[in-house]
């Protein structure tokens, strides 16, 4: 507690007006200096997009584990018949990956879990839970959304006319990405196209925060939200026991 005493002795000289209101105007100027800084500002890109794109491809190739989120609105999804929704899991380098589905059929929801070490993907049963070892090249595989073959490659080489701004303090880089990167971007489920993209970068470390793009199919357009976080936090993925 701070305690004020009365100045009973020797009072202070009364200041001059001037001097009262040129420190008023300091103190409201640094307050509004203090509240323009705060964290849900935007700043102004710093680096050129080149640039900003030859630190993200160093920073996702050196990721050794991240946790994703995947969601897709609008026009439905389809994985072996049946309507993929979204995703959320954890990716392992070099190429693994466990994630729980959220497929829809009608207006029923329900989870399916998978996993992918390499080339290989398995796949729950939604009515007994057993796991099952699909064909390579069938499923989702979340894992080579995050391989070399995926973010890397794409920064480095699919990322054509990116162009650089901000987005909550981080760098937003936005570029159109061709057909091959597309399948992978979508763990193998849309193929043949190509699309604009648009990438959140982490102002600090060069992760890719997020990435948001739309595919098109005969039943209109689907858009795509991916979030990633919890880099490098050490992350662990087998195969399931099967049989």
């Amino acid at each position: 507690m701070i305690t004020v005493w009365p100045e009973q002795v020797n009072p202070r000289p009364e200041r001059p007006r001037y001097a009262v209101l040129m420190e008023r105007r300091i103190l409201v100027l640094t307050f509004v200096a203090l509240v323009g800084c705060g964290p849900g500002d935007e700043a102004a890109p710093a680096l050129e997009a080149e640039e900003v794109v030859r630190r993200a491809s160093a920073a996702m190739a050196a990721m050794e584990s991240a946790s994703f989120e995947m969601e897709v609105r609008g026009a439905p999804v389809e994985i072996e018949g049946l309507r993929f929704a979204g995703a959320r899991g954890d990716y392992s380098a070099p190429a693994s990956a466990a994630a729980v589905l959220e497929m829809r059929v009608g207006t029923a929801t329900f989870e399916m879990s998978t996993i992918a070490v390499g080339s290989r993907t398995w796949l729950t049963d939604p009515l007994t839970g057993t796991w099952s070892e699909l064909p390579t090249g069938l499923g989702f595989n979340p894992a080579i959304v995050f391989g070399s073959e995926g973010w890397v490659s794409l920064l480095t080489k699919d990322l054509d006319g990116a162009a650089v701004g901000s987005r909550d303090g981080n760098y937003l880089l936005a570029g159109s990405v061709g057909k091959e990167r597309v399948e992978l971007l979508t763990g193998g489920i849309v193929a043949d196209q190509q699309v604009s993209i648009e990438l959140v970068i982490d102002s600090d470390t060069f992760h890719v925060l997020k990435a948001e793009f739309s595919t098109e199919s005969d039943q209109g357009t689907s858009d795509w939200y991916i979030e990633l976080s919890n880099f490098d936090r050490g992350v662990t993925i087998e195969p399931p026991v099967t049989g």
